[in-house]
């Protein structure tokens, strides 16, 4: 039978793969839709992170830079 953590891998990729289906109906234009996206994937992995791993978020203003131009780079 399948074991606990082969299930929930099965159950995320379902539920995050169906909003590609969902997109498709949503009369919203690709940009919004992608930002609408990863503000949700971000949220909930906070929320995963936070409350159900209890680990800590901080990080050093050096690595948050460096996160921040990369995300930018990637943006563009």
């Amino acid at each position: 039978m399948f074991s606990s953590h082969l299930f929930r891998l099965h159950l995320i990729v379902f539920l995050w793969g169906f909003t590609a289906i969902l997109g498709k109906l949503i009369q919203i234009d690709a940009s919004s839709l992608v930002f609408y996206r990863m503000l949700f994937t971000a949220f909930f992995l906070f929320i995963y992170l936070r409350f159900f791993k209890k680990e800590s978020l901080k990080i050093d203003r050096k690595t948050l830079l460096r996160l921040v131009a990369i995300g930018s780079v990637m943006a563009a």
